[in-house]
C-alpha cells in the first residue's frame, strides 16, 4: 500500500484553522487592483500552485473530493498596497490536512496594488477538490 506524500505545508490545518502571512514573504509578483476582477484574477493565479497542493494527494486517492471555503483578509500594509494577512479555511475540507494547509498557503503572496478603504477586507472564496481529471478549481 503507498503512504500518503510527504507533508506539504508547515502544520496541519482544520475547519477554522489560520495562516498568518508574515513580513518575509516573497512580495514580489503581481500587484492586483484592488476590486471584484483584481482579486478573481489574482486567485486564478494561484491556482496551478493549488492544483498542486491537491494533485499529489489526488495521485494517491484519486476519489478524494470536497469542497473548501476559504477566507482571507485583505488589509492596508505599510507601503500603501494591499495585502493578505489573514487565511482560514472557514468551512468544508476534504479530510487531508496537509493538503488543505498546502492550498491555505498558495494564498499567502497576493498583494493588491492599493489598500482597501476602511482599513480591511475580508474575502470568502469556494475551492472544489475533484478526483479523477478534475484537480482543484474555482467555481
Amino acid at each position: 500500500m503507498c503512504s500518503p506524500p510527504p507533508p506539504i505545508a508547515p502544520a496541519p490545518l482544520t475547519t477554522g484553522s489560520t495562516v498568518t502571512a508574515t513580513s518575509d514573504r516573497d512580495t514580489s509578483g503581481t500587484p492586483y487592483d484592488f476590486d471584484k476582477e483584481g482579486i478573481g484574477a489574482a486567485i486564478h493565479e494561484k491556482m496551478p500552485e493549488i492544483r498542486e497542493c491537491a494533485d499529489a494527494w489526488l495521485r494517491q486517492n484519486p476519489k478524494l473530493e470536497g469542497r473548501m471555503l476559504v477566507a482571507f483578509d485583505i488589509t492596508p500594509d505599510d507601503a500603501g498596497t494591499g495585502e493578505v494577512t489573514r487565511i482560514e479555511l472557514v468551512d468544508g475540507g476534504v479530510g487531508q490536512p496537509f493538503m488543505e494547509g498546502c492550498i491555505l498557503n498558495a494564498f499567502q503572496d497576493i498583494r493588491f496594488v492599493e489598500p482597501p478603504g476602511g482599513g480591511k477586507v475580508r474575502v470568502r472564496y469556494p475551492i472544489r477538490v475533484e478526483g479523477g481529471q478534475g484537480g482543484a478549481s474555482m467555481p
